[in-house]
C-alpha cells in the first residue's frame, strides 16, 4: 500500500534516496578587514545545507552548496541526514557570479572518507524542458533555523525572472541570470539545499529569501540549468586543482527605443529592439572588429525578438530581461545577434566569455588583503 501511495504522489518509493543526499553544513569563518588588513574579525559560525551531485569527469564525488554559506570558511563540518557523525570538508571551486561552490570530503584516513559516501546516492537533476512551469509543486529541503533535523517546506513556483545573484558586489555582476521564485519558506540555513519537484528531481538550489518586513512567502532558487552550467565549466588542471572562470558576460550596455526622437536619429523604423550605447573594448578586440558597435540596434538574439525594453519571451507570454539568453549559455556556446546598422540588417555570431576586470571583484578569488611591515612602517597596496 505504501508503494502505491508513493507512486500516485509522484515521489520515489524510497524517501531516503531522496533526502539521503542532503547534508547539514556547520561552518566556522573569519571575515577579512580590507581597511585594516593586518587584523581579522572575530570568528563566527553559521549553518547551511548542501547535497550530493553526480561525480565529475575525474570520478571525484562532490557536494554542492551556496558560496555565501562557505565564504571565508576556516572549518567546514558535514553531517548526513540521520547520522550524528560529522566529517570535515573543504571548498574545491568557488563561483561568485552564480553563488555556488563545490565541496569535497577530506581526511587523512581514506576509510573515513569512504564511510561518508557509503550508501549515499546523488540527486537526480530535473529541468529537461527548461524551468518548471508556474504553479508547479516544489519542496525545499534543508536544515534551516529552528532545529537540527531535516526540514521540508512545500509550495509552488510563483515566478520566473532574471536577477543579479551577487549579494554584496552587485556592480561586478556579469549580467542578470534566470531565477525561480517560490512561496516555500526559505530561512537561514536553507541556503545551498535542493528544491525538488513532484517527481523527486532537483529543479533548483535555494539561495535567498526576502525578509518578512519587505514581503511574505518570497524565496528564490537557482535553476538547475545554471547549476549544471557551473559544474560543466569547471576546468581541471594537471596539478589536481580546479578553477572556474565565470559565465558568459554581457559585453555591451543598451538603451531602450521607446523615444521617437532617438528612433529618428538612428533612422530606425522597426517596432522592437534596443540601441547599443557602450561596447566592451576587450570583446571587440577579441572579435577583430566583427562585433557590435555603438548605435547598433539589436533586434534579435539567437533568433528571438527583443522588445523595446530589452525583454524576450521565455515561454509564451512570460517576458523577462534578455540577459539570460547569454548568461544562461554553457561555455563555448555561440551567440548570434541580429542588428540594424546604417539601416541595414546584419548578423553577428560570436562566442562570448567572461570579461577580464580591471579591478578585483571577489575576495579570495582574485584578491586577498595584503600588507608589509618594514622597520615599524606598514605598507598596503594603493587601491585608487
Amino acid at each position: 500500500v505504501e508503494d502505491d501511495a508513493s507512486t500516485s504522489s509522484g515521489l520515489p518509493p524510497d524517501l531516503f534516496s531522496r533526502f539521503g543526499a542532503v547534508v547539514l553544513l556547520e561552518v566556522s569563518y573569519v571575515e577579512p578587514e580590507y581597511l585594516r588588513p593586518w587584523q581579522k574579525s572575530r570568528q563566527g559560525s553559521c549553518t547551511g545545507t548542501g547535497f550530493v551531485v553526480p561525480d565529475d569527469e575525474t570520478g571525484t564525488r562532490r557536494l554542492l552548496t551556496n558560496l555565501h554559506v562557505v565564504q571565508d570558511a576556516t572549518d567546514i563540518r558535514v553531517r548526513k541526514h540521520g547520522n550524528s557523525r560529522r566529517w570535515r570538508a573543504r571548498v574545491v571551486v568557488k563561483a561568485a557570479d552564480v553563488d555556488l561552490a563545490v565541496l569535497e570530503i577530506v581526511s587523512e584516513d581514506e576509510q573515513e572518507v569512504a564511510d561518508f559516501w557509503d550508501g549515499v546516492k546523488p540527486v537526480q537533476w530535473g529541468d529537461d524542458n527548461g524551468p518548471p512551469l508556474l504553479q508547479s509543486s516544489v519542496n525545499v529541503v534543508g536544515f534551516p533555523t529552528g532545529g537540527r533535523t531535516i526540514c521540508v517546506t512545500e509550495g509552488v513556483v510563483s515566478r520566473i525572472d532574471c536577477r543579479n545573484y551577487r549579494l554584496k558586489t552587485g556592480g561586478a555582476a556579469p549580467g542578470k541570470l534566470l531565477v525561480i521564485q517560490v512561496d516555500s519558506a526559505i530561512n537561514p540555513g536553507n541556503s545551498g539545499g535542493p528544491c525538488f519537484d513532484a517527481d523527486g528531481r532537483v529543479v533548483g538550489v535555494a539561495f535567498q529569501g526576502l525578509d518578512g518586513n519587505d514581503a511574505q512567502n518570497v524565496g528564490y532558487i537557482i535553476p538547475t540549468s545554471t547549476a549544471l552550467n557551473f559544474l560543466a565549466a569547471i576546468e581541471y588542471n594537471d596539478d589536481g586543482t580546479c578553477e572556474y572562470k565565470g559565465v558568459q558576460e554581457i559585453p555591451f550596455r543598451w538603451a531602450n527605443l521607446q523615444n521617437k526622437s532617438l528612433r529618428k536619429f538612428l533612422n530606425f523604423d522597426g517596432n522592437s529592439g534596443v540601441v547599443v550605447r557602450k561596447v566592451s573594448p576587450l570583446a571587440a578586440k577579441k572579435n577583430e572588429g566583427n562585433f557590435l558597435q555603438i548605435d547598433d540596434v539589436i533586434t534579435h538574439i539567437d533568433g528571438r525578438e527583443l522588445g523595446e525594453d530589452y525583454t524576450v519571451a521565455l515561454r509564451n507570454d512570460e517576458l523577462m530581461n534578455a540577459d539570460f539568453l547569454i548568461t544562461g549559455k554553457r561555455r563555448g556556446e555561440p551567440t548570434t545577434f541580429t542588428v540594424v546598422r546604417d539601416t541595414k540588417a546584419i548578423e553577428i555570431t560570436t562566442t562570448l566569455s567572461p570579461l577580464v576586470s580591471n579591478v578585483p571583484r571577489d575576495h579570495d578569488i582574485d584578491c586577498t588583503p595584503e600588507w608589509l611591515v618594514i622597520g615599524g612602517l606598514l605598507f598596503v597596496p594603493l587601491t585608487c
